[in-house]
Protein backbone atom coordinates (compact mmCIF):
# COMPACT_ATOMS: atom_id res chain seq x y z
CA UNK A 1 0.00 0.00 0.00
CA UNK A 2 2.62 2.28 0.75
CA UNK A 3 4.62 1.68 -2.47
CA UNK A 4 1.32 2.95 -3.81
CA UNK A 5 0.98 5.70 -2.48
CA UNK A 6 4.01 6.83 -3.21
CA UNK A 7 3.52 6.32 -6.75
CA UNK A 8 0.69 8.30 -6.86
CA UNK A 9 2.67 10.89 -4.82
CA UNK A 10 5.28 11.23 -7.77
CA UNK A 11 2.83 11.28 -10.74
CA UNK A 12 1.27 14.35 -8.49
CA UNK A 13 4.69 15.95 -8.40
CA UNK A 14 5.19 15.43 -11.88
CA UNK A 15 2.03 16.90 -13.01
CA UNK A 16 2.65 19.64 -11.00
CA UNK A 17 5.73 20.52 -12.41
CA UNK A 18 5.32 24.10 -14.13
CA UNK A 19 7.42 22.91 -17.63
CA UNK A 20 4.54 20.18 -18.03
CA UNK A 21 1.53 21.34 -20.46
CA UNK A 22 -2.21 21.08 -19.23
CA UNK A 23 -3.37 18.26 -21.23
CA UNK A 24 -0.17 16.34 -20.55
CA UNK A 25 -0.66 17.40 -16.56
CA UNK A 26 -4.60 15.71 -17.18
CA UNK A 27 -3.20 12.78 -18.96
CA UNK A 28 -0.87 11.86 -16.00
CA UNK A 29 -3.10 12.55 -13.39
CA UNK A 30 -6.58 10.62 -15.47
CA UNK A 31 -3.98 7.35 -16.07
CA UNK A 32 -3.07 7.13 -12.68
CA UNK A 33 -6.45 7.76 -11.78
CA UNK A 34 -7.74 5.01 -13.97
CA UNK A 35 -4.70 2.59 -13.14
CA UNK A 36 -5.33 2.97 -9.28
CA UNK A 37 -9.00 3.62 -9.23
CA UNK A 38 -8.68 7.02 -7.87
CA UNK A 39 -10.58 9.86 -8.49
CA UNK A 40 -8.76 13.28 -9.66
CA UNK A 41 -7.83 15.88 -7.16
CA UNK A 42 -9.28 18.35 -9.25
CA UNK A 43 -12.64 16.11 -9.76
CA UNK A 44 -15.28 15.25 -7.25
CA UNK A 45 -17.07 11.98 -7.53
CA UNK A 46 -20.59 12.30 -9.27
CA UNK A 47 -23.70 11.01 -6.71
CA UNK A 48 -24.78 8.61 -9.60
CA UNK A 49 -21.02 6.96 -8.97
CA UNK A 50 -21.03 7.23 -4.97
CA UNK A 51 -21.09 3.76 -3.60
CA UNK A 52 -23.91 2.24 -2.77
CA UNK A 53 -23.27 2.24 1.16
CA UNK A 54 -22.93 5.89 0.56
CA UNK A 55 -25.94 6.55 -0.89
CA UNK A 56 -28.29 4.53 1.10
CA UNK A 57 -26.65 6.54 4.18
CA UNK A 58 -27.41 9.76 2.94
CA UNK A 59 -31.36 8.50 1.13
CA UNK A 60 -33.51 11.20 2.27
CA UNK A 61 -31.09 13.64 3.91
CA UNK A 62 -30.90 17.15 2.91
CA UNK A 63 -27.05 17.62 3.50
CA UNK A 64 -23.91 17.07 5.90
CA UNK A 65 -25.74 18.87 8.34
CA UNK A 66 -28.41 16.50 8.30
CA UNK A 67 -26.53 13.53 8.61
CA UNK A 68 -24.23 15.24 11.27
CA UNK A 69 -27.92 15.40 13.30
CA UNK A 70 -28.70 11.86 12.34
CA UNK A 71 -24.85 10.75 13.74
CA UNK A 72 -25.59 12.86 17.39
CA UNK A 73 -29.62 11.33 17.20
CA UNK A 74 -28.20 8.21 17.20
CA UNK A 75 -25.56 8.52 19.68
CA UNK A 76 -28.30 10.65 22.05
CA UNK A 77 -30.41 7.31 21.78
CA UNK A 78 -27.60 5.43 21.87
CA UNK A 79 -26.90 7.04 25.83
CA UNK A 80 -29.92 7.38 27.05
CA UNK A 81 -31.35 3.70 26.10
CA UNK A 82 -27.67 2.90 28.47
CA UNK A 83 -28.64 5.07 31.10
CA UNK A 84 -32.11 3.80 31.72
CA UNK A 85 -31.15 0.02 30.73
CA UNK A 86 -29.91 0.44 34.86
CA UNK A 87 -33.74 0.79 35.32
CA UNK A 88 -35.20 -1.88 32.74
CA UNK A 89 -32.19 -4.50 31.50
CA UNK A 90 -34.24 -4.46 28.48
CA UNK A 91 -33.35 -0.77 27.37
CA UNK A 92 -29.61 -2.38 27.22
CA UNK A 93 -30.21 -3.86 23.79
CA UNK A 94 -30.74 0.15 22.74
CA UNK A 95 -26.95 0.93 23.12
CA UNK A 96 -27.12 -0.79 19.59
CA UNK A 97 -28.39 2.62 18.04
CA UNK A 98 -24.32 3.50 18.52
CA UNK A 99 -24.07 1.24 15.39
CA UNK A 100 -26.31 3.14 13.55
CA UNK A 101 -23.86 6.30 13.84
CA UNK A 102 -21.20 4.81 11.97
CA UNK A 103 -22.20 4.72 8.51
CA UNK A 104 -23.57 7.97 8.28
CA UNK A 105 -20.09 9.03 10.00
CA UNK A 106 -18.53 7.57 7.36
CA UNK A 107 -20.62 8.79 4.51
CA UNK A 108 -19.46 12.25 5.73
CA UNK A 109 -15.84 11.51 5.54
CA UNK A 110 -16.17 9.69 2.25
CA UNK A 111 -17.86 13.03 0.21
CA UNK A 112 -16.03 15.41 2.03
CA UNK A 113 -12.43 13.37 0.58
CA UNK A 114 -14.36 12.40 -2.92
CA UNK A 115 -17.66 13.52 -3.05
CA UNK A 116 -19.21 17.36 -3.33
CA UNK A 117 -21.82 18.11 -1.18
CA UNK A 118 -23.69 21.56 -3.40
CA UNK A 119 -24.61 18.90 -5.93
CA UNK A 120 -28.00 17.86 -6.43
CA UNK A 121 -29.59 14.64 -7.53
Amino acid sequence: MRALLERIRRVRVLASDELVTSNLRQCLLRSAGTRYGLPLEDEAVKRADYPWWVKVSIFGVPGRGGLWACVAISLVLSLGCLIYGFRDPLYFFGVLFALAAVPYWLSIRWIDAHGSWGEKS
